[in-house]
Order: structure tokens, then C-alpha cells, then sequence
């Protein structure tokens, strides 16, 4: 049985060095690590898993050291499953054995629906209250309407925010491509801004 350590680490962040000293003092033999993206492509992570053989185990001291998003989480440890590789959590008690690791998948599902569940509410709440305002936006491009609006600023949040995929972004908001792209183009160039929320008529 080996221990390999694993970090998804943010560039910007400023502890790299303290999690591979965590990780080697957890008895890692060698630390793999990948620089986070919204491409979600992780090759130390893939090259991890060809050297991995069963029974080995992977550490990491954070589940956010491990996946970007919840989907992300549940595609690497059913991976893990899948190979009969162990994972330790070390800061969130979480030690698998074959018989517990179908459990921790049905958790992150369940968090995972939670979490989707609440940024709907909150958008349909924002959408509900800015339809009784009603109106058209001021410096927007012209004609958009305050429903579209509400749904470029959600999309350029959510897609600032980096927790989900641009896939999982226009499932959840049910947009299109072309959309996305022109929202997450619009907030680049500021036109998604609070300065933008004056109205002018009833058109919703």
C-alpha cells in the first residue's frame, strides 16, 4: 500500500507550500499537483491515477483541494471506487473503506442537489423582485429586457464564481452557448454592474 498526495491548488493563493508539507506529514511519498482551471483538465491528477494500483491511497487535507465542483467530486471518487483506491481526507475525518465509499458518494450527490436547489431559489427570488420593479435597462444593450439581464448577471457570477462548469452554468440557467458566451462578454466589459439597474417604462 503506497500514499500518494494530491492538490488542486488555486495560482493565486499563497498556500501551496504549507499544504505539501501537510501532505508529506501524512506519510505522501509524492504529491501530485494541478493548478486550478475552467477547463477542468487535471493531467497530474490522471497521471496520479495510472501509477495508483489497489489498495493504494490518496490524501488530500481538504475536499477543496481534491475537486472544483460537486460533479467534479463525485466523477473522481467513483473513479476511486472503480480502482479500489482508498481516500483519506485528513481535516474532514473522511477515511473510505470499499463498503463506506458508496456512502460519501450519496452525501456529495445529496450536497450537490442542495446546492443547485439554492442558487435556483435565489435566482427566481432576484427574478420575481425585479419583475415588480419591471422596466427596461438604461446602458444595457438596447432593447434587453430585465428578465435577460437578470439571467447575464447570474451567468457571469456564477461563471466568475468558478464552482461550476460552463456546461453545468447553462443547464442550470437554461441558456444557450451563444448566450453564455455573450453574457460572460458583457461582464468583461462591464455592462453587468449595478450602475446598470435604473429603469425606464414597464417592459419586462
Amino acid at each position: 500500500m503506497r500514499k500518494f498526495g494530491y492538490l488542486l491548488f488555486n495560482p493565486k493563493s499563497n498556500d501551496m507550500l504549507y499544504e505539501i508539507d501537510y501532505l508529506n506529514y501524512n506519510g505522501c511519498s509524492v504529491v501530485f499537483m494541478d493548478p486550478f482551471n475552467f477547463q477542468k483538465e487535471y493531467p497530474q491528477f490522471e497521471f496520479m491515477l495510472t501509477l495508483c494500483k489497489p489498495n493504494d491511497v490518496l490524501i488530500v487535507s481538504d475536499l477543496s483541494y481534491l475537486a472544483s465542483t460537486f460533479e467534479h467530486l463525485i466523477k473522481i471518487v467513483q473513479v476511486l471506487r472503480n480502482r479500489s483506491i482508498n481516500l483519506i481526507c485528513a481535516d474532514q475525518n473522511i477515511n473510505t473503506k470499499n463498503q463506506e465509499i458508496n456512502q460519501l458518494i450519496f452525501l456529495i450527490e445529496v450536497f450537490n442537489h442542495l446546492h443547485k436547489r439554492e442558487i435556483k431559489t435565489k435566482f427566481r427570488k432576484t427574478v420575481q423582485k425585479n419583475k415588480q420593479e419591471g422596466g427596461r435597462l438604461l446602458g444595457a444593450p438596447k432593447g434587453m429586457k430585465r428578465r435577460t439581464y437578470n439571467k447575464a448577471v447570474e451567468t457571469y457570477r456564477l461563471k466568475q464564481e468558478g464552482k461550476l462548469s460552463k456546461e453545468e452554468i447553462i443547464e442550470l440557467l437554461d441558456i444557450n452557448r451563444v448566450s453564455f458566451y455573450q453574457y460572460c462578454k458583457m461582464g468583461d466589459n462591464g455592462l453587468l454592474t449595478p450602475d446598470l439597474m435604473n429603469l425606464n417604462g414597464n417592459r419586462k
